[in-house]
């Protein structure tokens, strides 16, 4: 008689097989299992949930930004004869040309959109425990803030694609 049985205790662990082979009245059994694909650890969950956090903080940032429609200084240096282009007004104290300017409503409104989503989504991997997902939305994250404020999410992100290699390297 030749049986194969194959079990798993869980969605995510190893599959163990066991094989019995039956010949009159002797029993001969083999069991092994697959391995299993490194998964999202404990450390990366908790990054990954982090920078998710940090992303909606700075949404909430950008909603500040957008409630006070902050005003923006442009300065230049004047003229030998302390005259300033048409829009500047001259400061004394400083001994700078300023403008005042306000950045459209619209571009913030754009900005926390951007941020708030790609937060959602890197906050839903990291609950999953998807490793590509939380890297490839950290690095886009990255990317569209910029070198000042994005850096942090484009280290995250690389840090985790650097991760899933070196971990897959030795699987």
């Amino acid at each position: 008689m030749f049986r194969v049985v194959a079990f798993s205790r869980a969605k995510k662990q190893r599959l163990a097989v066991s094989v019995e082979l039956k010949i009159g009245s002797g029993t001969a059994s083999v069991s092994g299992s697959t391995r299993s694909r490194p998964r999202f650890d404990h450390l990366e969950r908790t990054v990954s949930l982090v920078g998710a956090g940090a992303a909606l903080l700075f949404a909430l940032a950008t909603v500040v930004e957008w409630i006070k429609n902050v005003a923006t200084i442009a300065t230049q240096t004047p003229s030998k004869a302390n005259t300033c282009l048409s829009g500047y007004h001259f400061v004394k104290a400083k001994l700078l040309c300023e403008m005042l300017t306000h950045t459209s409503r619209s571009q913030w409104e754009v900005r926390f959109l951007f941020i708030t989503i790609v937060a959602l989504c890197i906050l839903y991997f990291a609950l999953r425990r998807k490793r590509a997902g939380v890297a490839c939305f950290s690095i886009f994250l990255g990317l569209g803030l910029g070198v000042s404020t994005g850096l942090v999410f484009f280290l995250l992100g690389a840090w985790l694609i650097v991760r899933a290699y070196r971990l897959q390297k030795y699987w």
